[in-house]
């Protein structure tokens, strides 16, 4: 289960670095330089901290970034995200460990977040402390807790990572549903939900089928007949959602030129996406017989 979850969660940030420093700190841009790409640096992390060491036991995934500075000239800070399953008591010190080691070796300023995934309301400590004979230490990270997210806040935040707090929110309340039609029957007007709201928000391709991915393989369905439902939604919408956006190209291209040799053009590529004649003749103006006049020609051609 934290193997399956674990690619989920690097895939989705990896995918959505930028989206997640703007939903977790939505001031960043002030500091940050968020049109320069982040850099991934799991491999500096697990040097400094093994992922083999037994605190690893409930720990999803995390990740150590390079987010370079509004200042210019290669400055950056340091971003470690972790993503808990379920609170475990050392996981202040885990993450205090984490931080030291990290400032040691880059001697660069961090800021650091807790995502946890457990269904609870419970506040959990998002510090660590060690106080002795006047000597103190407090390290204090930043803690997002999935349960405590608003839905209409979600709804209606336009950043794509809020896709990725509502789908694993559903999967968590979902999964306290014991009995597995009843989960299913839960879990599908939500998932396909999200789906929908996903195809509205055009994405580029690589932030698009990762979110997908995340939607798809973290809400699972596992009864039979629900599950082949969602599967003939899914294709549908997503049929739907090629054509609208074939669709919008093509009336687009119309408002700059019109000419009947362009639309015959435009009629061969779109028989090649196997769109009904009915749509075709909507979008070009032209009438079935001329639809099949130019299918002909294109067959000469």
């Amino acid at each position: 289960m934290i193997k399956r979850e674990d690619r989920l969660w690097k895939s989705v940030i990896w995918a959505l670095p930028v989206e997640f420093i703007s939903y977790a700190h939505p001031e960043a841009h002030k500091i940050l330089d968020l049109n320069r790409q982040p850099e991934f640096l799991d491999k500096e992390l697990e040097q400094v901290y093994s992922p083999d060491h037994e605190q690893f036991s409930t720990v999803v995934a995390d990740h150590l970034i390079k987010v370079y500075t509004l200042k210019g000239n290669g400055d950056y800070i340091l971003l470690h995200i972790e993503v808990q399953q379920k609170y475990s008591i050392n996981v202040g010190e885990r993450m205090f460990t984490y931080a030291y080691r990290v400032y040691d070796k880059f001697r660069k300023p961090i800021t650091a977040w807790l995502i946890l995934t457990e269904s609870t309301q419970k506040i959990r400590p998002d510090f660590f402390e060690l106080d002795f004979m006047g000597t103190q230490i407090k390290y204090k990270f930043n803690a997002l807790k999935i349960s405590d997210a608003r839905d209409d806040k979600l709804l209606a935040d336009s950043n794509p990572f809020a896709l990725v707090i509502m789908t694993a929110k559903i999967w968590v309340a979902g999964r306290l549903i014991k009995e597995t039609l009843k989960r299913d029957q839960y879990l599908f007007p939500r998932k396909i939900k999200l789906i929908e709201l996903l195809l509205s928000r055009n994405l580029e391709a690589v932030k698009h089928n990762e979110l997908l991915n995340f939607i798809n393989y973290t809400i699972r369905l596992e009864n039979k007949e629900i599950r082949t439902k969602f599967d003939n939604e899914l294709l549908k919408l997503t049929t739907e959602s090629v054509m609208m956006t074939v669709t919008e190209t093509i009336l687009s291209f119309y408002k700059e030129d019109g000419v009947l040799e362009e639309k015959y053009r435009v009629v061969k590529e779109m028989k090649k996406l196997n769109m009904p004649l009915s749509l075709i003749s909507k979008v070009t103006k032209l009438s079935i017989r001329q639809i099949k006049k130019a299918s002909d020609l294109s067959k000469k051609n």
